[in-house]
């Protein structure tokens, strides 16, 4: 027997509103990450903002995934594509101090040419000091103490930072918004899995 038109109408709005239900369940509520819609859970009120109201990114908001982040995979392509774009920014090798600050070296300008060092890489910013705050660059297992973190999420204002004079520089990448959350969790993610050599 076959249904008629309306029934089908109705079982069909009923499927729909069963799966709408469960992707809202599926995917996480409660946090915004500031782009506008749903990010990693965290739980309700605890993550309703990015930044918390010490002016530091909201780790309410993080949800560590369960694969291992590497760095040689996910990690460093990141870094040579936004922080090694010249070797004015952070593909200089020698890691100058110049007068606009320390330019820890994150990989080759011209990766094609001469593959980036990622042995010198962890060497200049795992368990290193910033050159400007009380923090490590990147403290292993720790991403809320590494002063990568707090120059890629563009909480500079954050009272946890301690810089000397009270300028920590720019957020990273210069003279951009920052990377889009979802990027800058990968290194979050790499950072408190231990900052491996991966």
């Amino acid at each position: 027997m076959r249904s008629s038109v309306p029934e089908r109408g109705l079982w069909l709005a009923i499927v729909a509103s069963v799966a709408v239900g469960l992707s809202t369940l599926s995917t996480g509520v409660g946090c915004d990450d500031g782009s506008g819609g749903s990010g990693a859970s965290g739980g309700g009120d605890a993550c309703a903002t990015e930044v918390d109201d010490r002016g530091c990114f909201n780790y309410e908001c993080f949800e560590a995934p369960q694969a291992e982040v590497s760095f040689r995979t996910d990690v460093l392509p990141i870094f040579e594509q936004s922080c090694s774009l010249s070797s004015s920014c952070h593909g200089n090798p020698t890691s100058p101090d110049t007068p606009s600050g320390y330019q820890p070296y994150l990989g080759e300008v011209n990766q094609d040419e001469t593959p980036s060092d990622v042995a010198l890489i962890l060497e200049t910013i795992v368990s290193k000091p910033s050159h400007v705050s009380s923090m490590n660059i990147v403290d292993p297992g720790k991403p809320e103490s590494s002063f990568l973190m707090h120059k890629m999420d563009d909480d500079l204002d954050c009272a946890d930072l301690g810089c000397d004079g009270g300028d920590c520089g720019d957020s990273m990448p210069q003279g951009t918004s920052p990377l889009p959350r979802e990027t800058r969790d990968v290194v979050r993610a790499w950072i408190q899995q231990g900052a491996k050599d991966n």
